[in-house]
């Protein structure tokens, strides 16, 4: 495909964005040893980064691709995040210095879900990067500034103890257009989560859980801490069967583009990696687990296997046993274990449950 593309200018157009971020996935699986260097070797990481960044042979004509080339790095080189996202801060304030593959626009929303996504969001290392992003995020437009308030108002959100009053504040202050915007979200948001999160929850209008679904993403828009939090919000919804059967063909397509997007942005790692193996799907597995399942069965055979391979460890039985109990035939489930078997060599902790459901329904079909 790179020679055809190198030929023929018609499949330069069709195949060189593609190719472009294939080159990009390729070099950060190259880089994520050095991105993730211990702090006092800066050699390495500072050789890296500028590699990554500052060349401009990453360059794609994928219109999504700029803001993916950011969060990706940033995923890829997750152990170092608050540096990392230092070192795109100072680009992004030198603009005739911004890299032109990559988008810093949202630079501090982008940094927040990163953390979102790699980080235990208990621990310290979140709470640094939260201040970081917070004391940063001054300099960009006024979206932008905006959407982070907005993603950290949803994401403390609690409604028996306000811990975002003072952030909801801040927004607030900003008094721009874009804030008065994620100021209606946020209220339509602690609506509905107020009257859900709470012992025992309280009925909750169709039309409220309707505007929820208008919160989500279109194909075209950038993910975010707050699509999270909502997304998370609906799939605790659904699992009470509280969706109408349109609003959970919306959730099943955006968990599925959510999947996709993060699959997408997971750097391939090697089991003897000198750092610990940590997937971007594992936190966005408990943001849309009660969907995953009608979401898995729309993911090509490839993304299947991708996504069994990065299920969190103590939860694959789990979901296997609920494909199990999809609407399936037997036949049909046995020829879907073939072909995910056959298309790639899976760890044991995923072939193996894959292989006991093979045997249960080999009994079915031949009784």
């Amino acid at each position: 495909m790179a020679r055809l593309a190198l030929l023929n200018r018609e499949y330069n157009q069709q195949y060189g964005g593609k190719l472009s971020c294939l080159r990009w996935s390729f070099q950060l699986t190259l880089e994520r040893l050095k991105l993730n260097r211990d702090p006092a070797v800066r050699l390495q990481f500072n050789e890296s980064v500028q590699m990554l960044v500052d060349l401009d042979v990453y360059k794609s004509n994928l219109a999504q691709a700029p803001s993916h080339h950011t969060l990706a790095l940033m995923v890829a080189g997750w152990q170092n995040l608050s540096r990392l996202y230092r070192e795109l801060h100072n680009r992004a304030k030198n603009r005739a210095g911004a890299p032109r593959h990559m988008s810093l626009a949202q630079l501090p929303a982008d940094g927040l879900l990163a953390a979102y996504l790699m980080l235990d969001k208990n621990g310290a290392e979140f709470e640094a990067m939260v201040r970081v992003v917070l004391n940063t995020s001054n300099i960009y437009g006024a979206e932008a500034q905006a959407q982070v308030y907005a993603d950290l108002c949803a994401f403390f959100f609690q409604p028996e103890r306000n811990r975002c009053a003072d952030l909801e504040q801040q927004l607030d202050a900003l008094g721009t257009q874009a804030s008065c915007l994620q100021l209606d979200k946020l209220a339509r948001y602690k609506a509905v989560a107020g009257l859900f999160y709470v012992d025992p929850p309280h009925p909750i209008e169709p039309a409220a859980i309707g505007s929820l679904i208008g919160m989500l993403p279109s194909h075209d828009q950038p993910w975010n801490v707050f699509s999270l939090v909502a997304m998370q919000l609906l799939s605790d919804l659904h699992r009470q069967h509280l969706l109408a059967s349109e609003q959970v063909e919306v959730l099943v397509s955006r968990t599925t583009a959510l999947v996709r997007h993060v699959l997408s942005l997971a750097v391939p790692g090697n089991p003897d990696d000198e750092i610990e193996h940590t997937h971007p799907f594992q936190a966005v597995y408990f943001v849309c687990e009660a969907a995953l399942v009608e979401s898995f069965m729309q993911l090509s055979l490839l993304e299947q296997a991708r996504f069994l391979k990065s299920c969190p460890l103590d939860h694959v039985e789990d979901f296997i046993e609920r494909l199990a109990k999809a609407p399936s035939s037997p036949a049909e489930n046995i020829a879907l274990i073939d072909a995910i078997l056959r298309l790639e060599a899976l760890p044991s902790h995923v072939s193996f449950p894959l292989g006991i459901w093979r045997r249960q329904l080999r009994k079915i079909v031949v009784w």
